[in-house]
């Protein structure tokens, strides 16, 4: 039998038997059969799964961790440091008191030294403070030297939450709080030492930053005033103007809400894997729930205006993004309406419902090739899922329905990444075209190809060397979406207790998979990825 796709995403079955009308019926009664009880237990299938998955998933996260006092040495090398740039530094006794902010949170904060050491950092630092000294920033003093420690501090400190001891090879939710990627950071620091305004209202990142009210600025507000510079002009004044967004930030829980806000994502539709790693990139860059909604939304309007074949499938369009309008809605009325009522574990449900819907308006971005999400009813059990509704949608298409389902097509495609990141881009600057291949020398990159082809042609220190600068590469981008044939993913490179790990997404299960240096190799080779990671 050869299935061939036709006009407007329609399928048509041509087989020998074509012509045969009782073996059609047959057919038809069989799958009509099957697919019905099939249906009938799919929902109580996916409710007990549903159930498993947020018994695992209400794992508090410690209230009390207990951390060690930031390190007399990270003091004394950081004082130092910035000691060398006289319009820049900050007495030992501020430098504490900036530190102590962070651990006030009462949160597990992850180390990061290595952050001052990048030359590139120290000459941008040299090039702000000549700027300073010769006059050609005329701001408060004051205000331009602590908003660079603060920048700084946000690169060398970071609220990190794995939920349980990380070790090659296991899974494990990881949440953490990343004000701005490492990149980010260098980015606005360049764009101080290069503006040509006199002061930091011309600022392309920090024009939104008023000198008379920064120093009353909780650390909450600073990491949500300079988390905005990840955002465009208007988007960020769409954020700031958006009353969930202005309530949120107001309230004490708004540390742990950031933090289970934050983590893998698992599709809900067996056809959604791009889309998923799309929600973890929104994620990973937009520190609370609100700014990842009204991307959505910017998402939903888009798909709205387009253009398409007939008033058919005009209105199935249409009505499909009201319904994800009303989920829209419902999130942030829930969190409105109980104030002081949502509760970590809450906080991290609505974020999974927001995943949910946002891979389901992800598949309409393409007007000419419509998607449609069919169902995983078994959690972390993708193969598994995908037998149970391959009859099912077999079913759907041969009998029919009053609801007018969509093709076999259309249950089976998922969308490209270009075409979100298309949409997107405009509104969000930590969308980018930048691969990592481009933070490798040419000879780093030869040896990880050759490692992940399998061939041992280079020495251990060699080996080793490329896959440290790659990891460098990832977590000074923030994290890479990969992709082979078939199927997307999510890497992050994370630091925890001084040690450098790899953390991969694959949609299919909730959880983060652990890697180690040398794992990271295996699990390319393993799936068919490649260097080139950054999807197109």
């Amino acid at each position: 039998m050869n299935i061939t796709r036709i006009n407007n995403n329609k399928i048509l079955f041509e087989s020998e038997f074509s012509n045969s009308t009782t073996l059609k019926g047959k057919i038809r009664s069989t799958l009509s059969h099957f697919g019905k009880i099939i249906e009938k237990n799919i929902s109580i299938l996916a409710n007990f799964w549903q159930h498993r998955k947020l018994k695992i998933l209400n794992i508090p996260l410690e209230t009390n961790p207990s951390v060690e006092p930031v390190s007399t040495k990270f003091i004394h090398d950081y004082f130092a440091k910035l000691s060398t740039y006289a319009s820049l530094a900050i007495s030992e006794e501020e430098l504490k008191a900036k530190i102590n902010t962070f651990y006030a949170l009462n949160k597990p904060i992850t180390l990061n030294p290595e952050f001052l050491l990048d030359l590139d950092l120290e000459n941008i630092l040299k090039d702000i403070d000549n700027k300073i000294k010769k006059g050609e920033l005329n701001n408060d003093n004051d205000f331009v030297k602590n908003v660079v420690n603060d920048i700084l501090l946000f690169g060398c400190l970071q609220i990190s939450a794995p939920e349980k001891k990380p070790t090659p090879g296991s899974y494990t939710s990881w949440s953490s709080i990343e004000v701005l990627s490492p990149k980010r950071i260098h980015e606005i620091l360049i764009s101080i030492a290069e503006q040509k305004q006199k002061d930091l209202s011309g600022n392309f990142f920090l024009f939104h930053l008023i000198p008379q009210t920064y120093s009353t600025f909780s650390l909450t507000d600073k990491m949500l005033q300079f988390n905005l510079a990840n955002f465009s002009v208007k988007m960020r004044r769409t954020i700031q103007q958006d009353p969930l967004y202005q309530w949120m930030r107001e309230r004490p829980e708004i540390v742990d809400w950031m933090l289970n806000s934050s983590g893998s994502l698992e599709q809900n539709y067996l056809n959604t894997c791009v889309s998923t790693t799309f929600c973890q990139e929104l994620l990973t860059h937009s520190l609370i729930l609100p700014q990842a909604i009204l991307l959505s939304e910017k998402l939903i309007n888009k798909i709205k205006s387009n253009i398409y074949p007939n008033k058919e499938i005009s209105n199935f369009v249409q009505k499909r993004m009201e319904t994800e309008e009303k989920h829209l809605e419902k999130i942030k009325k829930t969190i409105l309406e109980n104030p002081g009522k949502i509760t970590p574990e809450q906080m991290h449900q609505l974020t999974l419902d927001w995943s949910r819907s946002m891979q389901k308006i992800s598949l309409f971005v393409d007007r000419e090739a419509l998607a449609h999400p069919t169902p995983k009813p078994i959690h972390n059990h993708w193969r598994l899922s995908a037998g149970i509704m391959t009859p099912v949608v077999l079913w759907e298409h041969a009998v029919g329905s009053e609801n007018n389902p969509p093709s076999i097509w259309m249950r089976g495609k998922g969308i490209v990444w270009k075409d979100i990141k298309k949409i997107l881009y405009p509104h969000c600057y930590f969308i980018d075209n930048e691969t990592i291949e481009e933070n490798l020398t040419i000879s780093n990159r030869e040896v990880l190809n050759d490692l992940i082809e399998g061939k041992q042609s280079h020495s251990e220190e060699k080996q080793k060397e490329a896959i440290l600068k790659f990891w460098e590469g990832v977590h000074f981008k923030g994290a890479l979406n990969l992709r082979n044939d078939s199927h997307a993913f999510y890497l992050k490179a994370v630091l925890h207790n001084g040690q450098k790990w790899f953390l991969i997404s694959d949609p299919k299960v909730e959880e983060y998979l652990v890697l180690s240096h040398e794992q990271l190799i295996s699990y390319f080779r393993k799936n068919h990825l490649s260097l080139s990671l950054d999807i197109d």
